[in-house]
């Protein structure tokens, strides 16, 4: 890896972008102590091994820096406790710049049961490149020298220094510093030590700490020194706002005022002359924009934004020091100075003002608190005037979209023009902070079949800020990257459920509108889960259009604002298509705070079967203020509890009892129409199989079981007609038809069919029952088709039924029950000579009488 980086440094050295000392390796000199440095006082107590961090922990942390000097001397003391200590404690690194500094080791030891041990050999001593923000594609030239030593063990002190000498001429020799007072872990001595020439104009800041130096006089020296025993580690809260910074500190500057680093930028950062390689283009633009400046603006932002990528090649007064323009566009890449500097110049081609102006992504607020000085900047964006108005653009954003002079650029609330005559920060407003809009639609199968799926189709709308931020996800992730995340976002939303993609993931991108619109479409298995202890089941869903952007806190004290993400603002609704009609409360509340709000409605349309949740949230700042925090916990708890919506369903619970007078109509026409046929069929007689001239036999053998079920078949038949009102409640057509399309038509139809049945089977048996006992000639033929047409009902019944639903195993044995009667009743009823005996009797109560000659012998074997 630093094989490559020094090839590319090499290459860039040629090129004539670096100066050829960089591809140098710096060297690292070794001598004393410089005779400037104070000794240190001793004092501060050793932390508890419980307290201490990765085995080991400092004891002594020093700095002292001799302005004139430009000299910046450091001691570190190691305190080694365990193994873990060992392994952690026994690299030396030490960070510089070679483009402006030297390094000096003094001293490097370990001591050990009071007697000091050196590590410090020139040859041990090794440099390379570190590029510590490489990472973030800033390339900066910085050097670690590192040192690894031999021989540590535990309860070992390390102790080493060095000096740091040289400053970056960027900044004309005048001195600026922030020095912490604090650390992650106990520190028990801390001590800092300022040399400065009395004539020179310091200014101090304090902030966190109540230490005030002691001041002494060596000749023209003025030194400060600060010292602070038993250091407590600093500890962040999570979501502390970035410019709420409570580490102990003190800022020193030599800059009297803002004026004077506006001026001192003004000097780095002035838009120069169109260079000839920039003119075509410009040219181009202004063509296309037709004199609309705001036209060709857009035009060179998207320019500078998208065409020339981040990279910044920051080494020596590089820093701070903008490349020229027409390096920037030939080389196709920047860093936020150098783009901003690029669009100043390609903005002030077409006659349209623009500065460079210097601001910070973490200071925001607290940046008017800081002492004038450039190094509270750490980024550079432009201000421009567009329709009559100051505009502020962030080049380093990347596909920001519109036709307006709108641009949004981040909340760094403060910014310093670069530029002469400026006195102090400016202000940034928000603006082209967009929204996003989003439709949640949920279609809930009934919990009658499991193997019903549900569906849920997402359709989301960005504007402004927000659809620039979509438009970038689908470039940096790519579309199946996010579906993939969206798919997993949903699945967490219904853990029970399983989430699968019905449909790919679709954008339309507006660019004039700055508007991107997406919709998901996705199908929602296992939907309805078994209730615990019960036969109901529960669906539940977690709306978590804007989870994320609220904030978890515990209970505890908290001692520091709460970030919030700003700006933010989303519309967000979701829809749930039941597949019954609901007991759902309407609700409504308002949540408005000085830092956000929330308002949202719940309304349920009965006759539709459908609820609607709408939430509006709105961050109206980046933090909740500590005196606020009570309030926002309460705040979140009532949010999250109506994110969260639960249905229960019970499938075998009775339904609703209001009378379904169609049913009613339909059983009394075939009552009538069943009675009206069973009375021409008992007038019927028919020629018996076995013609006599005895009389017919009394009913005995196996039809004494007949003689005892047809009146038990009839009763129950009649109790079943009479007393199962489920038939009749119109709650039990309601919830069949929750199957939904075909399959609730069906299931409805099967409702209707099984009560005509019921009916007729009942007329059917009590016809049967009159013709056994009257012994009529129908009564065999009559019974063996009742029998055999209830088998293939049932049997068609409970085909369809579990094509449908899952049928229980009632359906199962009344299937066994009805093939069992046809299976023993048919045959006998049919083969046996006994039957044929006793069933000869006719309508009028006579017996069939046979012609004589046609009287057969009758067997003198009965066979029941």
């Amino acid at each position: 890896m630093h094989t490559l980086l020094l090839r590319w440094l090499l290459c860039l050295a040629i090129s004539g972008l670096l100066p050829s000392s960089t591809f140098a390796t710096p060297t690292v000199a070794i001598s004393p102590i410089p005779n400037w440095v104070l000794p240190v006082k001793p004092g501060g107590h050793n932390p508890p091994n419980k307290d201490i961090t990765q085995g080991y922990f400092v004891s002594l942390f020093d700095t002292q820096v001799h302005v004139d000097k430009q000299a910046s001397f450091t001691r570190l003391v190691r305190e080694v406790r365990t193994s873990t200590g060992v392994q952690n404690a026994s690299d030396i690194l030490v960070y510089f710049d070679p483009n402006y500094q030297r390094l000096t080791l003094h001293e490097v030891a370990i001591i050990r049961q009071g007697k000091r041990i050196n590590k410090l050999v020139a040859g041990a001593v090794k440099v390379e490149p570190s590029e510590t923000e490489r990472s973030s594609f800033i390339y900066n030239g910085t050097y670690v020298a590192s040192l690894l030593l031999t021989d540590v063990r535990p309860n070992d002190q390390i102790t080493y220094a060095y000096t740091l000498t040289g400053q970056n001429p960027i900044f004309g020799g005048r001195y600026s510093q922030t020095t912490y007072f604090g650390a992650g872990d106990p520190l028990p001595n801390r001590h800092h030590a300022l040399f400065v020439d009395a004539s020179r104009k310091l200014a101090f800041k304090t902030e966190h700490t109540s230490l005030k130096p002691t001041v002494t006089r060596q000749g023209n020296l003025l030194v400060y020194e600060w010292q602070a025993f038993d250091n407590k580690p600093t500890v962040m809260e999570d979501y502390t706002p970035a410019w709420f910074n409570t580490e102990p500190r003190i800022q020193v500057s030599e800059w009297t005022s803002w004026a004077n680093v506006a001026n001192w930028a003004a000097g780095l950062m002035a838009p120069p002359p169109l260079p000839p390689a920039l003119r075509p283009l410009v040219d181009q633009w202004q063509k296309q924009a037709g004199g609309n400046p705001i036209r060709y603006a857009r035009q060179a932002v998207a320019f500078v934004q998208d065409e020339i990528r981040y990279v910044g090649i920051e080494l020596g007064e590089n820093s701070h020091r903008p490349h020229p323009p027409e390096q920037v566009f030939r080389q196709r890449y920047g860093d936020c100075k150098d783009k901003s500097l690029l669009l100043c110049t390609l903005l002030a081609a077409n006659g349209t003002q623009a500065s460079v102006a210097l601001t910070s992504s973490y200071l925001t607020h607290s940046m008017p608190a800081q002492l004038p000085d450039p190094n509270v900047f750490n980024h550079a964006i432009v201000c421009t005037q567009l329709g009559g108005k100051p505009v502020w653009i962030d080049p380093t954003m990347t596909n920001q979209r519109g036709n307006d002079a709108d641009f949004y650029c981040p909340a760094y609330c403060h910014a310093l023009l670069a530029k002469v005559g400026e006195q102090a920060l400016r202000p940034i407003p928000v603006v082209g902070a967009g929204r996003i809009v989003m439709n949640e639609t949920y279609r809930i199968p009934t919990s009658l079949v499991d193997s019903l799926a549900g569906q849920l189709a997402v359709h989301s709308t960005y504007t402004g800020r927000a659809a620039n931020d979509m438009r970038s996800a689908l470039a940096q992730q790519g579309k199946t990257s996010l579906e993939k995340s969206y798919l997993d976002y949903y699945q967490q939303s219904m853990s029970d459920q399983v989430v699968d993609t019905e449909a790919p993931l679709t954008d339309t991108d507006d660019p004039v509108r700055n508007l991107v619109v997406t919709q998901e479409r996705y199908r929602l298995t296992n939907v309805w889960q078994a209730d615990s202890g019960s036969t109901a089941k529960r669906f539940e869903i977690r709306c978590r259009g804007f989870v994320n952007e609220l904030r978890s806190i515990t209970a505890r004290q908290r001692k520091t604002p709460l970030a919030l993400a700003y700006p933010y603002e989303i519309d967000y609704t979701v829809r749930l298509h039941l597949p019954e009609v609901w007991t759902v409360e309407n609700d409504s509340w308002a949540i408005d705070r000085p830092a956000y709000s929330c308002h949202f409605q719940k309304t349920h349309y009965p006759a539709d079967s459908l609820v609607v949740l709408h939430f509006t949230y709105k961050n109206l700042r980046d933090h909740v203020a500590l005196t606020d925090i009570a309030t926002y916990r309460a705040d979140i708890d009532k949010i999250d509890g109506d994110l969260a919506l639960n249905l229960t369903q019970d499938p075998f619970a009775e339904p609703s009892t209001d009378i379904n007078w169609l049913m009613v109509l339909v059983s009394v026409v075939t009552l009538a129409a069943g009675s009206y046929a069973g009375w021409q069929l008992y007038q019927h007689d028919r020629q018996p199989e076995l013609l006599s001239s005895n009389p017919p036999l009394p009913i005995g053998g196996w039809l004494i079981v007949l003689a005892v079920a047809l009146p038990l078949g009839a009763s129950s038949w009649i109790w079943n007609l009479a007393t199962d009102t489920s038939y009749y409640a119109i709650g039990t057509q309601t919830t069949l038809s929750q199957l939904g399309g075909t399959k609730g038509t069906i299931a409805v139809a099967m409702l209707y069919t099984e009560q005509i049945t019921t009916c007729l089977f009942c007329l059917w048996s009590m016809l049967c029952m009159v013709l056994f006992f009257q012994r009529r000639t129908t009564f065999p033929r009559f019974f063996s088709l009742l029998l055999f047409v209830r088998f293939l009902f049932t049997l068609a019944d409970t085909a369809v039924l579990n094509s449908l639903i899952k049928t229980d195993s009632t359906s199962t044995r009344e299937l066994g029950s009805a093939l069992v009667g046809v299976l023993i009743w048919v045959p006998y009823l049919n083969k046996s000579s006994r039957v044929k005996r006793t069933f000869l009797r006719l309508r009028d109560g006579s017996y069939w009488q046979p012609q004589a000659e046609a009287i057969p012998q009758e067997s003198s074997v009965d066979d029941n």
